[in-house]
């Protein structure tokens, strides 16, 4: 063992409070490194888990049907971890008495059993594991309660087929449609899935098992794809559909669907969604920030405890020098220090990290309750606890590194004169504010502030660092929580009832939901989507200012450009007698000659916001003119509002007048960008959607009764809207919603992910104030021979107090004065991220959450002094001139 060695040892045994004010500094720091380090490990990992829960582990998925002779291609690709098949629709049909005619049946393989969420669906029974063995909707025991679990059934295989043609099996039920069997299969019912269907289908959905020893070549197949390397998913994609044998559609793209959420989690999508890519890397970006925050910081920390060591022994320092030692030698000595002290605080720091993460999971999993699916847990991962280890050994090393060259660089002269400083003779400042308000002992205290602000400058930033965590996060919590109200605020109606139909609407069961108690207002509306075919001459005026239809980008607009003409999309809304003329009459429009009209007569919502993003409200609402519309005008709309969509059925609407206004009746008050909106009576729109291919015509029955409530009955109204729909309809076929239900949710749900972000911030709070606490009791005393010569001149225990009270009063407001801009820069950033005004957040900033903790920070500062006082004023005069030792 060398000699520099044995000292190291020796001093750290001999300095106790010093090497444990090391190791305290240590043991906090590798805590906090570390159950950062698990905690963000544990949320990636549980948002995984949550997705490949809820989606699936899959990359990429054909989700057009895929010829199986291509799929031989498809998975001899090197490239490809596992391919997940879903096998073609079969028609199944149930013996007569059941509530449906058929079961809609989709073999899937086992790879698709083991990857995709339908495994976590399970509620009875076990999944198909051989062919003939089916899992199927709850929806098919419940109303069929004859079957169960186990039971064995010889069903006919066949299609559906109305006059001639053959509909596909998951198409509407037809009136006059007929059932053709091919064949007989014997099926086991081995369990009950929890999944179901609107009614508007004509069967409940099955699985089954696919064998893929017996696909044909013919047989279309829906394939999932998980590749070995998820960054490589973007470019693999389009180039498997091509050797699929798909081709793209009318915006060059092949029928490909991503996992966006699972790439995301991985940074394996980025650009992809054409947003700025600086938006989709915020969330790791604010991470990594933390991460540097925290690590500076502790940086401070245990570099202001390092230095105190390293200013305590640096006369021994100096003699070694003097007799010979290198500042190599110095450096080792302090390195080595730091690195003997920290072994066991970063053996204790894992088992505290983790702990204290799972305290942390446990609050989060109390506060969220049955939001969630999976409960957020977080499992020991050595990787990460080695990450966090190494991480705070870097912290310690080049905490320490700095002080010990520091001390290197000071000749031995200095270092046995000065002990470590250098001899600076600096000019003293005059203070008059703290003349003016404690007297010359309040100058002196200012001054001896000053001289020492090195000695506190790590104290300082910890404190001011944690100031900002804490105060800052109390104001981000309050931004978020505003911008959520004011965004539901922006919502006209409070609860809405969305009911599916399957043959025509329930005007009774609609009269009494429009009959609530609670409902002051209420409205009933439809709607379908088609597109129009328009060209540059159709836009108005000011449009074509601001570039017209060719200024539009496509990439994130669906306006399709074909010759010369343009494809947009457009919406038609059918109302109700009754808010139909509520609308109309708000627009000073009288709707009598709509109500009674014998062809399509509709009110042309004909606004565009050319400035949406804008931070500007004023601007960002502002509206003009979207296309040339004048009351007479025939507008021929199509159903083909996408290639998919396999019609050439066309329409007309005459104009019957043309608004700028955004109306509440109208989707809640907001636009969709590009597409203007047509409104009609639902006589007319009830014409217009039986001429729609049959599907498209059942969705477009799809009812929405929004009521307005008030905010104080929206929960209520939502509970009696459930009670009532129960009653008359399948709980498939209907979804209640309310402003105040989802602003619940979503602030229990905040309020869980803020409990933890709360935690690690108090925590580091906590940790800068004691690293203050203890930097104030070690430094008053290293003074003891300073506040022994003052006392031996004269000053008194009431002097010495008002002298420690200036400088424990200067300590403890610096921090909070240097956070303060600080806190408001974040505010005003968040604000502006909001798109709130800060006008408006003033009144509601958490100004006694902040009050609370900077009286904290002086109460505990002001322990802090007084302690040293106590022991100051205890001290014996001639024992603390004569003092020069630790």
């Amino acid at each position: 063992m060398s000699i520099i060695t044995e000292y190291t040892i020796a001093h750290i045994k001999r300095n106790r409070r010093t090497s444990i004010a090391i190791m305290i500094a240590v043991l906090l720091a590798g805590t906090l490194i570390c159950s950062f380090s698990m905690m963000a490990q544990g949320i990636w990992a549980g948002n995984v888990n949550n997705l490949i829960y809820s989606n699936g582990n899959w990359h990429g998925e054909l989700f057009e049907d895929t010829p199986a002779n291509r799929l031989a291609t498809i998975e001899n690709n090197p490239h490809v971890d596992a391919a997940m098949l879903l096998g073609p629709w079969q028609t199944v049909k149930l013996p007569e008495g059941t509530a449906l005619p058929y079961l809609l049946l989709r073999d899937a393989d086992a790879n698709y059993w083991k990857s995709m969420p339908e495994q976590h669906r399970l509620m009875e029974g076990r999944l198909p594991a051989q062919p003939g063995e089916l899992a199927l909707s709850k929806l098919f025991f419940d109303r069929n309660p004859e079957f169960k679990v186990g039971d064995v059934l010889t069903l006919p295989v066949g299609e559906r087929t109305l006059s001639g043609e053959i509909l596909e099996t998951q198409a509407i039920h037809r009136l006059g449609e007929y059932f053709t069997p091919t064949e007989e299969k014997t099926f086991t019912l081995v369990g009950k899935l929890d999944y179901s269907t609107p009614t508007t289908h004509p069967g409940y959905v099955a699985f089954g098992f696919l064998d893929r020893t017996t696909l044909r070549p013919e047989d279309h197949l829906v394939i999932y794809l998980r590749f070995h390397d998820i960054y490589k998913t973007l470019g693999l994609m389009p180039e498997i559909a091509e050797k699929a044998g798909h081709v793209t559609d009318e915006h060059g793209e092949y029928p490909i669907r991503y996992n966006d959420g699972l790439l995301f989690c991985y940074l394996a999508n980025m650009g992809q969604s054409g947003e700025s890519t600086l938006l989709e890397l915020s969330v790791p970006l604010m991470t990594i920030l933390t991460v540097i925050l925290v690590v500076c910081t502790f940086i401070l920390i245990i570099r202001g405890v390092f230095a105190l060591s390293a200013n305590v022994r640096a006369r021994q320092l100096g003699i070694f020098r003097s007799i010979g030692a290198t500042p190599a030698q110095i450096i080792q000595s302090i390195l080595q220090e730091g690195l003997l002290l920290s072994v066991l605080p970063l053996i204790l720091s894992v088992s505290l990290g983790f702990a204290f993460t799972q305290v942390l999971a446990k609050i989060f999993n109390n506060v969220v309750g049955e939001l969630v699916t999976i409960p957020f847990s977080v499992q020991f991962h050595l990787p990460t606890a080695l990450f966090g280890v190494l991480l705070t050994l870097t912290v310690v090393i080049l905490s320490a590194r700095g002080p010990a060259k520091a001390i290197a660089r000071v000749s031995p002269i200095e270092a046995v004169r000065h002990g470590g400083k250098p001899s600076r003779h600096r000019k003293p400042k005059n203070h008059p504010v703290y003349r003016a308000l404690f007297g010359f002992i309040g100058e002196f205290a200012a001054e001896a502030v000053a001289a020492r602000r090195k000695s506190f400058r790590s104290s300082t930033g910890t404190i001011c660092v944690s100031f900002i965590l804490v105060c800052g996060m109390l104001c981000m919590l309050t931004i978020a929580d505003q911008s959520n109200r004011l965004r539901q605020q922006e919502e006209y109606y409070d609860t809405t009832a969305i009911l599916w139909f399957v043959e025509s609407r329930d005007d009774q069961l609609i009269e009494l939901i429009r009959n609530l108690p609670f409902a002051t207002e209420s409205i009933v509306r439809s709607t379908v989507n088609c597109a129009m075919m328009v060209d540059e001459s159709n836009a108005s005026d000011r449009f074509t200012a601001l570039g017209g239809f060719a200024g539009v980008d496509e990439t994130r607009i669906d306006i399709v450009k074909s010759g010369d003409h343009y494809r947009i999309g457009s919406t038609v809304y059918g109302l109700d007698d009754e808010s139909f003329s509520r609308y109309a009459l708000s627009l000073g429009i009288d709707p009598t000659p709509y109500l009674n009209a014998d062809t399509p007569l509709a009110i042309a919502q004909n606004a565009l916001r050319p400035y949406p993003m804008a931070r500007d409200k004023v601007t960002a609402t502002q509206v003009i003119p979207y296309l040339n519309l004048a009351s007479g005008d025939t507008i021929t709309l199509l159903e083909r509002f996408d290639d998919h969509i396999d019609s050439d059925y066309t329409f007309d609407l005459t104009v019957g007048a043309v608004t700028l206004e955004v109306s509440p009746e109208i989707n809640g008050g907001q636009l969709i960008p590009y597409e203007p909106v047509f409104v009609v009576p639902y006589s007319q729109y009830d014409k217009l959607v039986a001429n729609l291919l049959p599907d498209r015509a059942a969705s477009n029955r799809r009812t929405d009764v929004s009521l307005v409530t008030g905010a104080e009955n929206s929960i209520a109204a939502e509970a009696a809207l459930n009670e009532i729909c129960s009653a008359a309809m399948g709980s498939e076929d209907f979804l209640i919603y309310s402003k105040e239900g989802e602003l619940r949710d979503m602030r229990q749900m905040n309020s869980a992910s803020n409990t933890m972000n709360m935690g690690i911030a108090i925590m580091f709070a906590l940790i800068g104030i004691s690293n203050a606490f203890s930097a104030v009791t070690t430094e008053l005393y290293l003074r003891q021979r300073e506040f022994a010569m003052l006392r031996s001149v004269g000053l008194d225990n009431r002097g010495l107090s008002k002298l420690l009270f200036v400088e424990g009063l200067n300590f403890s407001l610096r921090p909070v004065l240097l956070g303060l801009p600080f806190i408001a820069l974040i505010c005003l950033f968040f604000t502006w991220m909001s798109n709130l005004t800060f006008t408006a957040l003033l009144p509601i900033l958490p100004y006694g959450s902040i009050l609370l903790y900077s009286l904290l920070v002086l109460l505990l500062m002001g322990i802090a002094y007084w302690n040293g006082a106590r022991a100051i004023r205890r001290a014996i005069i001639i024992e603390g001139l004569r003092d020069e030792t630790v």
